[in-house]
């Protein structure tokens, strides 16, 4: 290390502005006879113990602004951008150095209290400051950054911007807490972006959701432009859901979700993923309440073509398969984002930090499959009785039980049927029908354990008193069983099931005339029935039973179950005559449709052949036997009749819940007590019922009506 002799102070300043200038200067080579930082900063801290920091000071802010002034000069090139970039690396080096070698100035000087003056950086930045507005670049460049944010920048352009926003921030040029003209950068970015992204929201189509959740991507990915301070990226953020989400998001809901969620139904594997962004769009965008809207909707209207395109029959497997899909799907699509873990976010992409602190969610963890399911169910029971989903539903159940399916999936549609009182007798009519024929089949027992199964579900969604002739008559068919085994003891011809008429729906009487061996046997029964228990009354349809026929063929015999109508025309035929129709409906006591259909159903089979109007049986074993049932069911009477028992059971039901109202309240106004009434019952009702009803009280003098108001009369 050299010695230097500060003589006086114009000395010693030479030697020190050598040494600034050297530094401002990269193309200067190193002299050992010159000192280095180092030195200078020894230097500088003589100087200033000799009292001539004050004069030291002014001549480095002088200096400073100079070489400021040279550095701008030699970096001016047509692009802003690159000059504004080159000026900075090599002013903010050489600043570095200055600093570091005039830091004792700082010290001893300049930020001592009763100076309160800037410090050597901040002389320097000041001067660059000065240096720059001179010749006029501020403006230029802000505007050439404010467009690079709408531009993929390559590496050199990417690192040059870097450099002037790292300037602007230094010279205070960037935001807005220290700035001291206007308008500054960020405030420049902030007001080009509100303007483009409300153009670009005008500009979107909603007609086409997968063009609009790609351009409001590229939007969301580009807000930090690669090269701005980081707090800048969720400032552009929310001008992004402002301005291109917010005012473009519900027509896109309305006009394009639904096509979306069709897709995914017929398992595009697109339609999924877009959906998921469609649904973090609509959070960003303030639009849940609409998306939920647009969601039920279209749940709603897929529901509704259901009910008019799909036969009766078909209605209760389709609507479980849309009610599943469509759950399913809008669970998995609208699933709220993962909650933060301590003061971060799991994010795996940019749709899940969508959904960050400070922008909280009130969404219920599975409000997506709630909305379509109570959409869906809304439209399946769109009807104001609700009369045909619940028989629909009643169907359902009726073929899965009758052909040993699983039935666990049906009791979702069970839930989402609210005409209950409606389902309730429609399946009463066909589990009366499923348990006679269990009775007559092997395995019985594990048939009717699913039936008490089903019973039960329904016990415990709706209650006991709900489910209660239900399982009175699970009960007699499993009292049955008993006493037809202590039947057959006195003799094998007829197993009689034993009913009882509160539990069961009242099936007509039937005109079947049994043939003499049936006869004898009821009679049979009926004798030691009334033997084992007194004052009880019989009353048989025999039409609702089966029976075990044997036949026999010259090639052979054969064995079959068939209706007792079907039995009795073939005991009818059996003495291998030819009968006319008229005879044969005589004999039987069938007629018109109800022997048509089981005549048409043994001629199907290839039991009995019709010509001319005539019967005779087939003296020729079938080569393959299926029979059908009669095509005239018996009891389908019960079904036309089911409507009809319901809609007095409401009658009555809304009576009493007017009068138990009424009475309580003694007087009401028209409005309050149709509303009260309705809120009261368990099934739907209309107001045109609810009053139909209230004028039926007025008229039997229950109620009276005057201006409107209603007043109980006790």
């Amino acid at each position: 290390m050299m010695t230097w002799h500060l003589d006086d102070f114009p000395g010693t300043w030479a030697l020190l502005q050598q040494s600034v200038r050297r530094a401002f200067d990269p193309a200067t080579e190193a002299d050992p006879q010159r000192p280095c930082t180092q030195e200078v900063s020894l230097i500088v801290r003589e100087a200033c113990h000799r009292r001539w920091a004050k004069e030291l000071y002014a001549h480095l802010v002088d200096e400073l602004q100079a070489q400021a002034d040279a550095v701008v000069a030699r970096c001016a090139a047509e692009d802003t951008v690159a000059a504004v970039a080159a000026a900075w690396r090599a002013f903010s080096a050489a600043l570095r150095t200055i600093d570091a070698a005039f830091r004792y100035v700082d010290q001893s000087y300049a930020t001592r209290r009763d100076q309160d003056l800037d410090s050597v950086r901040r002389v320097g930045l000041k001067a660059l400051r000065r240096a720059l507005e001179a010749r006029g670049l501020y403006e230029p460049l802000s505007a050439e950054l404010v467009r690079a944010t709408r531009l993929r920048l390559d590496g050199e352009a990417l690192a040059r911007c870097r450099a002037c926003v790292a300037c602007l921030q230094a010279l205070d040029w960037y935001a807005a807490g220290r700035c001291e003209k206007g308008p500054y950068l960020e405030e420049l970015v902030l007001r080009a972006a509100r303007d483009f992204y409300t153009r670009e929201a005008a500009a979107l189509d909603s007609e086409n959701p997968a063009e609009y959740t790609r351009r409001v991507v590229s939007a969301l990915n580009d807000t930090g432009a690669g090269f701005l301070d980081a707090a800048m990226a969720p400032l552009l953020t929310s001008i992004v859901e402002a301005h291109l989400v917010a005012p473009s998001i519900r027509p896109v809901l309305h006009n394009g979700l639904g096509a979306v969620f069709d897709g995914a139904l017929a398992s595009d594997p697109v339609a999924l993923p877009l959906l998921a962004q469609l649904g973090a769009l609509a959070r960003r965008g303030g639009a849940l309440v609409d998306l939920r809207h647009a969601v039920a909707t279209h749940a709603a209207r897929l529901a509704k073509n259901l009910m008019a395109s799909a036969p009766d029959g078909r209605v209760g497997p389709r609507a479980l398969e849309l009610l599943e899909a469509a759950a399913d799907i809008a669970a998995r699509a609208f699933a709220p984002p993962p909650a933060p873990v301590g003061d971060a976010v799991i994010a795996v992409n940019v749709w899940d930090a969508l959904a960050r602190p400070g922008h909280p969610t009130t969404e219920e963890e599975d409000w997506g499959a709630k909305c379509v399911t109570e959409a869906v169910a809304a439209a399946l029971n769109d009807d104001v009785r609700g009369a045909r989903f619940a028989d629909c539903v009643a169907r359902a159940f009726d073929d899965t039980l009758s052909s040993s399916g699983d039935f666990d999936g049906l009791l979702v549609l069970f839930r989402q049927c609210r005409a209950k009182d409606m389902f309730e007798a429609t399946y009463r009519a066909d589990l009366g029908l499923r348990l006679l024929r269990h009775l007559t089949q092997l395995g019985s027992e594990e048939k009717l354990g699913r039936e008490r199964a089903v019973v039960k579900d329904f016990e415990s969604e709706c209650g006991a008193a709900y489910v209660a002739k239900l399982e009175g008559m699970c009960a007699d068919a499993a009292r049955s069983v008993t006493s037809a085994e202590a039947f057959r003891q006195e003799t094998s011809v007829v197993a009689p099931i034993l009913l009882t008429r509160g539990h069961w729906p009242a099936y007509p009487e039937s005109p079947l005339v049994l043939p003499p061996p049936l006869q004898r046997a009821r009679s049979v029964f009926e004798a030691w029935y009334v033997a084992k228990f007194q004052g009880r009354r019989l009353r048989w349809h025999a039409d609702l039973g089966t029976c075990a026929v044997d036949a026999r063929y010259a090639t052979g015999s054969l064995s079959f179950d068939v209706a007792p109508a079907q039995a009795c025309v073939l005991l009818a035929l059996n003495d291998g005559t030819r009968v006319a129709r008229a005879a044969l409906a005589s004999t039987t006591g069938l007629d018109g449709a109800a022997l048509d259909g089981v005549t048409a159903s043994l001629v199907d089979a290839g039991l009995v052949v019709c010509e001319d109007g005539a019967y005779a049986a087939k003296r020729h074993r079938p080569a393959s036997l299926v029979i059908a049932p009669p095509r005239h069911n018996p009891a389908a009477p019960l079904r036309a009749r089911v409507a009809d028992s319901v809609r007095k059971d409401r009658a009555y039901a809304v009576d009493a819940a007017v009068v138990r109202i009424m009475k309580a309240r003694r007087t009401l106004p028209a409005e309050r007590l149709v509303a009260d009434v309705r809120r009261a019952l368990v099934h739907p009702a209309s107001e045109s019922d609810v009053a139909g009803r209230i004028d039926s009280l007025v008229d039997r003098e229950y109620l009276e009506r005057d201006d409107g108001v209603f007043i109980y009369l006790a």
